[in-house]
């Protein structure tokens, strides 16, 4: 039976702290303190948010000044992948540094299990409070992402809110010399679909009118996906606005609370759980495939101890978010194996060995593509389907030009690979979901997650 270390290191805490008052000074097993033990860590991530959209990434420069300037004052990661292309997935990844194969949170009736260890636990272990604010219910209590912290805030409901979220995280971090060391979690819901941009927003990336089928809900998404409605190039040039402008409106926010909280003495990360696909592969969205579009997603990290400015343009992923943070704070990770690996040195101006990364999404039911990344070769594989596409993203970012007949012996071995570290993964037990109530449903439908709605 799975037993999780950190779990058990949890649960000996309280049996234990006595005894630990009196051991001699050199004799603990506690990690050293990290370089920023003590102080506050906010984790943000901006849903659907594919990197290429933000200015700093070479997207629209109106549509994220407060992140270019994050990037400006800390260490941008130019070449991350999410762990898979829909949320729960890839939250649940970030969240334990697993990859889905090995938390088996993969499915939309499937919630995180709790022998799984999280980041929030690590951090109530060394005595922080933990407290997570989402606006996706797939990133919520219902699917098992609650676990470490004292308090997981629901706020689907006012995910249309504009400034309501910044209000939460301000309240969450304010006082500082006051209170105890935080942990943060900030889930918010835009860019995902509904685009619904404020008006004035808008008018910054689309001039003129607009009188096609477009309205940025996530019907229109479906009803393209399934042939129904197909867009022409002025629907999409909307549609890209639409999806600027909900950056730019979230990004509004991230200012207001950058200019508000101690950032001295924060550690921030900015990353998104998966991106967004404008039919550069015939689709438009997320979840169903594993090209750049859905996965290659923005990592920023600022602290005054950290790089400036500094670019990482080597492969990470955000499984990696775990170990990096362990390791500034000091944090148990309960010897467990995580599946990432610390990115401490490349935030203090160092390289590591370049390292295969992999992620996986969701073609169908039943059907998985895995993708295996080394730096400038890109496989992408469907067993079910019998099908495998091999790009050189340093010729080939947009992956038009299949090279798996063209290099038959690079693409096998890649598939090797795969194969070698999928039989890596020890899967947890699946175990379901809390069955949603009706305004939680109503919320996950709002997001386009039941039917065409």
């Amino acid at each position: 039976m799975f037993r999780s270390p950190l779990k058990t290191t949890h649960r000996l805490v309280a049996a234990t702290i006595a005894s630990s008052a009196l051991a001699f000074a050199g004799c603990t097993a506690d990690p050293e303190p990290g370089l920023l033990a003590g102080q506050d860590c906010l984790v943000i991530v901006l849903d659907a948010l594919s990197a290429d959209h933000l200015g700093t990434y070479g997207g629209h420069p109106e549509a994220s000044p407060t992140l270019d300037a994050l990037a400006a004052k800390g260490v941008q990661f130019q070449q991350a992948w999410s762990q898979s292309s829909w949320t729960l997935a890839s939250t649940a990844s970030l969240m334990t540094g697993l990859y889905q194969e090995s938390h088996m949170a993969d499915e939309a009736g499937q919630a995180l299990h709790p022998d799984a260890d999280t980041l929030a636990e690590s951090f109530r272990i060394e005595g922080y409070e933990c407290i997570g604010l989402t606006q996706n219910l797939f990133a919520s209590e219902d699917f098992g992402m609650h676990q470490g912290f004292d308090n997981f805030v629901p706020m689907m409901q006012d995910a249309k809110k504009d400034g309501f979220m910044a209000k939460a995280v301000i309240k969450q971090l304010e006082g500082q010399g006051t209170r105890g060391p935080r942990f943060v979690y900030a889930h918010f819901r835009r860019p995902h679909a509904p685009y619904d941009p404020p008006a004035e927003t808008l008018e910054m990336f689309y001039e003129g009118t607009y009188s096609g089928p477009v309205t940025g809900s996530p019907k229109d998404l479906h009803l393209h996906n399934r042939g129904a409605v197909p867009l022409g190039p002025k629907d999409l040039d909307y549609l890209r606005a639409l999806y600027d402008a909900g950056i730019r409106a979230v990004d509004d926010e991230l200012k207001t609370i950058f200019d508000t909280i101690d950032m001295d003495n924060t550690l921030v990360i900015v990353l998104a759980d998966h991106g967004d696909a404008f039919n550069q592969h015939g689709i438009l969205g997320h979840g169903q495939t594993s090209f750049e579009e859905m996965v290659h997603i923005p990592m920023l990290a600022a602290h005054p101890s950290l790089g400036k400015g500094a670019v990482v343009r080597e492969p990470v992923m955000s499984v990696d978010l775990f170990p990096t943070v362990a390791e500034l704070f000091g944090l148990p990770t309960g010897g467990a194996e995580l599946a990432g690996r610390s990115l401490v040195p490349e935030l203090m101006g160092e390289t590591q060995e370049q390292r295969l990364v992999f992620t996986s999404s969701r073609v169908d039911q039943g059907k998985q593509q895995f993708a295996v990344f080394d730096g400038r070769h890109k496989l992408i594989l469907c067993p079910e389907l019998d099908k495998r596409v091999l790009y050189d993203l340093r010729k080939d970012p947009a992956e038009a030009k299949n090279l798996a007949g063209v290099h038959p012996n690079l693409a096998s071995r890649l598939e090797q690979e795969i194969a070698d570290w999928r039989a890596t993964q020890s899967p947890l037990p699946r175990i379901p979901a809390k069955r949603l109530k009706h305004d939680s449903h109503e919320a996950m439908k709002a997001l386009g997650y039941f039917g065409d709605e």
